[in-house]
């Protein structure tokens, strides 16, 4: 009876996890798009240097001299708009992110990172939410196979070790590993909501 019970909860769980990662990828990769179309960048063009030939100066601040060459060109992580006639921060912007990781049903697979290109943070929220997942299931198989289990006749006894390590086991899991994705969570709004506190792939800032 318990086994017909748990089968179509099992299937079920898998199901809502298997759909919520496709949808948690999928928008991320969506906002990605939309992200990327938004942040193409003018390119930048070249800028004799003044002041030579004893000093190169750059006519923008946002522009340095290319080494052993007598002209400058845009920083890491600025261009120069011609049409605007001014520098511009390049990079991603913060709001994609910002809106995957303030989505609690995105935030637990860090698609917000995902969206940025920082596979690493994506890796470690991933790793967070089914990593705990495996472990809790990896223990509770470990008391299941390892504890004893008391044979009594009395149905007010206590419970035998086997079920009682099992039941500790996944409700002192299954709470830190609660805590650890709600504090992650937060982090992940913190971060994006944060200028300067997260880089993108390219090791650039996120713009505000």
């Amino acid at each position: 009876m318990m086994y017909k019970s748990t089968s179509p909860t099992m299937k079920l769980t898998l199901t809502i996890v298997l759909l919520s990662v496709f949808l948690s990828t999928a928008m991320s990769s969506s906002f990605r798009i939309l992200n990327t179309k938004s942040a193409v960048a003018v390119d930048s063009p070249k800028f004799n240097c003044t002041g030579l030939p004893t000093k190169c100066e750059c006519p923008y601040p946002c522009l340095e001299q290319v080494k052993n060459e007598n002209y400058c060109i845009a920083k890491k992580c600025y261009t120069f708009d011609n049409n605007l006639g001014q520098c511009k921060k390049a990079g991603h912007d913060h709001v994609a992110p910002l809106v995957l990781q303030a989505i609690p049903f995105t935030a637990v697979f860090g698609s917000g990172f995902g969206n940025i290109g920082r596979w690493d943070l994506f890796g470690m929220y991933m790793g967070i939410l089914f990593g705990g997942c495996c472990l809790i299931l990896m223990g509770s198989a470990c008391c299941l196979c390892c504890c004893k289990e008391k044979e009594t006749d009395d149905e007010y006894s206590l419970m035998n070790d086997k079920e009682s390590f099992i039941k500790c086991f996944g409700n002192c899991g299954a709470c830190i590993w609660a805590i650890a994705i709600l504090v992650f969570y937060i982090l992940g709004i913190v971060w994006t909501a944060t200028e300067g506190r997260v880089l993108d792939a390219n090791g650039c800032p996120l713009i505000f």
